[in-house]
């Protein structure tokens, strides 16, 4: 979907889970972040949110920031915390051959 205002992102979903939208949100934004769901918060939703990328490289564009955008447009906070999470390594990587 393409956002509203130019020089913002659009992000939407349908029947989704929060967890499912944490993932999405966390690769498709720069928080540097992981987010994971601790609302504990079950069945599925539909969403819809439109925020500046780095609000702060732009502070005179029009439009929010991420957070901001969570916490006005869908009530949700972000907070931060440590803990362990899984990732993946790659530690090898060779060319394929010819069959």
């Amino acid at each position: 979907m393409p956002p509203r205002t130019a020089g913002q992102l659009r992000f939407a979903g349908r029947n989704v889970t929060l967890a499912f939208i944490a993932d999405t949100l966390s690769a498709g934004t720069n928080t540097g972040r992981q987010l994971i769901d601790a609302t504990g918060l079950t069945g599925t939703f539909d969403f819809s949110l439109e925020f500046m990328l780095d609000a702060n490289a732009h502070p005179d564009a029009p439009g929010v920031s991420f957070e901001e955008t969570l916490r006005d447009q869908l009530g949700i906070k972000l907070q931060a915390q440590k803990g362990q999470i899984s990732v993946m390594k790659i530690d090898h990587v060779e060319r394929p051959t010819a069959n």
